[in-house]
């Protein structure tokens, strides 16, 4: 008996030990992992912490959410010197072929953290394993509680926001065409409250800022010569919709050559109070450009709101919107008459604020594309790719107009390159279907 009880005291010693060398290898495991600590609550870019002793010289972090590999980084972030820091942007899509379009945007709920740190090598040190509650969408209405959406001007405000156009272009046959990526496009475009009225409408001004650019087909250009450009004045009502006076909407552009925006920031909101699933359809038809793409005539929406959601740290209404009309999505020599336009956005509206935040515009048409030639000058003439039949009288409001007509070529509206760089002495040129993203963020 004796000989059965020193046994039994052995196995539980040893058992001991080896729970505290586990709890203890846990405990230095976790305290590795500064953010987000275990089972926190998170939402939009997660800031994912090493410490930074934790990471050998020349190493770095991989990182994996429900065992999906979501990015790798060595980055010291200056507020948090003492730390690896990797920004995993919880509202963008797994890149994982094998799941459908509707399961790779991470839901809410709980989800697995694994982060691997490995040697200079490549070879992994050690994985530390958590999880969180990922939190994107705000607290929903109740099924029938309506909300009434708006915008809140404010004389004097002023905001900016960041546009960048990215496309594709597929041949009948369904391949790539153009050179990678044929039309691309940076730059920032102030909008301005002029004058804001008591009933809610206001005297809206938009310009982009010096240094915006784009290209087509791999031939660059400044926009306005990399200048900051001159004003386009529209007057809205607090839904977002150009006003009309005397049968004539109230807008103005820099040239002549078509009524709109750089591109037209606000989505248009419904006039009545509306639930989660309700549908309305805009009042009027968007007319608007957009800097090294192209110009649109007509096009009709048709916006649903789909979710209440944070982004950029408020709750703003996400609300999507399916477009179809007509435009020159590429307005040159080949492209002299109108095409059908369809596509669709995303916008993201503060709900207290009134204010546009973000949004994520995606627009296709088929379009011949040709490159300007390098050294061409950008010319002001009375071109016949205006949309001067449109309006002959776009200058009703008397600011920022009385400006010469641009005419352009495939890179759209603004100056052709002075010079290229890096580009063949011929002229590129692609036919197909064009399809473009245009992403604003305040």
């Amino acid at each position: 008996m004796d000989h059965l009880h020193n046994r039994l005291r052995r196995v539980l010693a040893i058992l001991f030990v080896a729970v505290c060398f586990a709890l203890a290898s846990g405990s230095v495991c976790a305290q590795k992992l500064l953010k987000p600590v275990d089972g926190a609550t998170v939402r939009e870019v997660v800031r994912i912490a090493i410490t930074r002793d934790a990471v050998p010289r020349g190493g770095y972090i991989s990182v994996f959410i429900d065992g999906r590999f979501v990015g790798a980084g060595a980055t010291v972030s200056d507020a948090s010197p003492q730390a690896v820091v990797f920004a995993w942007n919880s509202k963008a899509q797994f890149e994982d072929a094998t799941l459908s379009l509707a399961d790779r945007l991470p839901k809410d709920g709980n989800h697995k953290l694994r982060v691997q740190i490995h040697e200079a090598s490549g070879m992994m040190k050690e994985a530390i394993t958590s999880s969180f509650v990922l939190a994107n969408k705000a607290p929903r209405l109740s099924p029938n509680d309506k909300i009434k959406l708006a915008y809140r001007f404010q004389t004097g405000a002023a905001s900016v926001y960041r546009v960048k156009i990215d496309s594709q272009m597929t041949s009948n046959s369904g391949s790539a065409v153009g050179g990678g990526i044929p039309i691309t496009g940076e730059y920032k475009v102030i909008q301005t409250i002029e004058d804001a009225r008591p009933d809610g409408s206001a005297l809206v001004s938009y310009r982009i800022d010096a240094g915006g650019s784009f290209a087509v087909l791999g031939q660059p250009a400044m926009i306005n010569g990399g200048k900051e450009s001159g004003s386009v004045y529209k007057e809205v009502n607090r839904y977002g919709q150009v006003i009309r006076r005397e049968g004539k909407l109230q807008d103005n552009v820099l040239s002549r050559s078509g009524r709109g925006s750089i591109p037209d920031i606000l989505a248009q909101l419904p006039r009545t109070e509306v639930k989660i699933g309700d549908s309305w359809k805009a009042a009027e038809k968007e007319e608007f450009r957009i800097e090294g793409v192209g110009e649109i005539v007509g096009l009709g929406a048709t916006s649903t709101l789909e979710d209440l959601e944070w982004e950029k740290g408020q709750v703003c209404a996400r609300i999507k919107s399916v477009f179809s009309g007509a435009g020159r999505l590429v307005a040159n020599d080949k492209n002299q008459t109108q095409t059908r336009v369809s596509g669709e956005g995303i916008f993201y509206v503060g709900v207290k604020t009134g204010k546009l935040v973000k949004s994520s515009v995606f627009l296709s048409s088929y379009v011949n594309l040709d490159a300007p030639s390098p050294g061409s000058a950008p010319s002001t003439s009375s071109s016949s790719s205006d949309l001067s039949d449109l309006d002959d009288d776009n200058d009703q409001f008397g600011r920022g107009g009385g400006r010469d007509r641009t005419s352009y070529g495939a890179a759209g509206p603004g100056s052709r390159p002075g010079s290229a760089t890096g580009g063949s002495t011929e002229p590129a040129a692609a036919s197909g279907d064009l399809r473009v993203t245009i992403n604003t963020e305040l």
